[in-house]
């Protein structure tokens, strides 16, 4: 389950530790809209040259989509929660991006918001995913409809919460090709907000939304996940227990596994590792354009 091909880890001041000159600036031009049904959301169209990679022409007609789940619009259109697409950007794939639930615009006056609100919403019977994922599913048929976004080319990443609510996307919508996750929340009982409000575990919904138990919808799609060797935050281990659970469905499906996992030493506890967002534009780049 390592990355196939992988080059070891960028230190910080290595050259693949920051994103080209120039990504920031095409990431900034990202435009608001909103859907037909009223979901806002932020859009960068492919460039208009459409190189593809190494500079190679991109064939005209709808692009590659890359979703950016993030806390925020503005959070996933900054080139550390961008990572992969980062590179990308300058090769002809388009972005995508909303505010995740009880973030941004849809934080609750008087309400506890982001992971605390997430899990006061769990032990009130709610899943968070079930608000997210017809968004994102609206904001697809949006740019899929109107010709922005190639139906069979889509991915989504996402880093820490935002990996967990872009890997559920990857289970909720057959159209999205792969995902990746980096530094994701598998296991919602490793936040300490979990357990602050379910110290006694027994609220069933709780394991019911974490990541194990759709690992049987993830095994049939590329999946990358990428993590520090000690990331105490949203564990290491539930990480790599998640990508052994997504590749023992696909072996008891008689089908090869098609889960990535790629562990840093050395990473501060709970990060990106350096080196990681390059090396996950590489695997990107040969799923959407390979």
């Amino acid at each position: 389950m390592s990355l196939p091909g992988a080059a070891p880890a960028a230190g910080p001041a290595g050259s693949s530790a920051a994103p080209p000159p120039g990504s920031a600036a095409r990431l900034a031009q990202h435009r608001r809209e909103r859907t037909p049904d009223g979901v806002e959301f932020a859009f960068l169209p492919a460039d208009s040259g459409r190189a593809g990679p190494g500079g190679s022409a991109e064939p005209a007609g709808p692009a590659p989509l890359v979703f950016l789940a993030a806390g925020t619009i503005a959070d996933a259109f900054d080139p550390y929660f961008a990572q992969a697409a980062a590179w990308l950007v300058a090769e002809g794939i388009a972005c995508a991006a909303i505010d995740l639930p009880l973030h941004g615009a849809n934080a609750v006056p008087g309400q506890p918001s982001e992971l605390a609100g997430w899990a006061a919403a769990a032990q009130a019977g709610r899943d968070v995913a079930d608000e997210y994922l017809p968004r994102a599913r609206s904001v697809l048929d949006t740019l899929i409809e109107r010709g922005d976004a190639d139906p069979v080319r889509i991915a989504v990443i996402g880093t820490s919460r935002a990996g967990y609510l872009g890997l559920r996307q990857l289970a909720d919508d057959a159209r999205i090709r792969c995902g990746v996750g980096y530094a994701p929340v598998t296991n919602l009982r490793a936040l300490s907000e979990y357990r602050a409000v379910d110290p006694d575990g027994s609220n069933p919904l709780i394991d019911a939304a974490g990541l194990p138990a759709f690992a049987d919808r993830l095994a049939d799609r590329p999946v990358l996940l990428l993590i520090g060797d000690h990331d105490e935050r949203v564990s290491t281990d539930d990480t790599i227990a998640l990508a052994r659970r997504i590749s023992g469905f696909a072996h008891g499906a008689g089908r090869d596994s098609l889960v990535d996992l790629q562990v840093f030493g050395g990473a501060a506890s709970h990060t990106t590792p350096p080196g990681a967002a390059a090396q996950s534009a590489q695997w990107l780049r040969a799923k959407l354009f390979g």
